[in-house]
């Protein structure tokens, strides 16, 4: 659905993107992350032909953004809204637009997005909740089958947050979904894809469910008794460090190594009584942290861009 290859977007001087490419599939919903400044909106807006990448290529559906843009509802965080238009009259005015006509795709955006009950109201007379609500009305009143969403949840409260990534889920089931959001539990929640992106890069593309197994930071070992040549399981192929705790020890090791079998053959070897061995792996909070911090921070935002 969506091809992103060597994508790059310069502001004069600043570059902004360098050289991003991933490709996302009907039916996902792919989070992206990053710092602020990293380059998501920028990419976003790419995709969406809000402007032109600087080089590279971007397909959707195999067109061009100026093309492909016909199959995409896009969400802004800001959310442009006319606060004094009545809720019906201005979802008729976005599809006016785009040059259709109302009917089913009318009816399904206030649908799925429970705004029967304020159609005939003033956009400004509504809750930060029912504007997001509209806004996303809006993004999908002409049905596409990709759409991207900028910060959906911000400044909503905990209920309206819920009620939002529902309707994300709900969607994701029939669309190509991306969204951007600082939120990581949002991701977790609704995605089934996670990119983080920084400095421009991108850093990670992975299946939210398999994104655990593939940055485990190590096995911790749990004895009877801490035995006292430990540094014997520092000769195992991989291992990185070891740290010692009352009865337990941490083994970092390297990625793409399973030093699991070699641990336990070693203790056995010894004699020493293993109570229990398993995996702490990272969490997405710990996954970020990691690819975001310092040894490099310093993303060159776009104008206009606070991510």
């Amino acid at each position: 659905m969506i091809k992103l290859r060597d994508v790059k977007k310069d502001y004069g001087s600043v570059r902004a993107l360098n050289g991003i490419s991933f490709e996302i599939s009907k039916g996902e919903i792919a989070a992206f992350l990053g710092p602020n400044g990293a380059g998501k909106t920028t990419t976003m807006r790419i995709i969406s032909n809000y402007f032109p990448a600087s080089s590279g290529e971007v397909l959707i559906k195999g067109a061009g953004p100026a093309e492909g843009r016909r199959f995409i509802g896009y969400m802004p965080e800001s959310n442009p809204l006319y606060p004094e238009m009545f809720v019906e009259d201005y979802l008729r005015y976005v599809l006016k637009l785009r040059g259709i006509k109302g009917g089913a795709g009318l009816k399904n955006a206030v649908e799925n997005c429970a705004l029967n009950g304020v159609m005939s109201k003033k956009i400004g007379e509504l809750s930060k909740g029912y504007r997001q609500r509209v806004g996303l009305a809006a993004s999908i009143v002409h049905d596409p089958e990709i759409l991207i969403l900028d910060e959906p949840t911000i400044g909503l409260d905990p209920n309206q947050i819920r009620e939002i990534r529902a309707l994300i889920k709900e969607l994701g089931s029939e669309k190509t979904v991306i969204i951007s959001t600082h939120i990581l539990t949002e991701a977790e929640a609704v995605a089934t894809r996670i990119l983080i992106v920084k400095d421009g890069v991108l850093v990670m593309d992975s299946p939210a469910d398999q994104i655990e197994s593939r940055f485990s930071s190590g096995i911790v070992v749990v004895f009877e008794h801490l035995p006292d040549n430990l540094e014997e399981l520092r000769k195992i192929k991989g291992v990185e460090n070891i740290t010692s705790g009352e009865k337990d020890i941490e083994i970092a090791y390297a990625e793409g190594r399973d030093i699991r079998g070699d641990v336990f053959s070693l203790c056995a070897a010894r004699k020493w009584k293993l109570l229990e061995m398993y995996t702490r792996k990272k969490g997405l909070e710990e996954i970020f942290k990691t690819l975001t911090s310092e040894n490099g921070v310093g993303e060159a935002s776009e104008p206009g861009e606070s991510r």
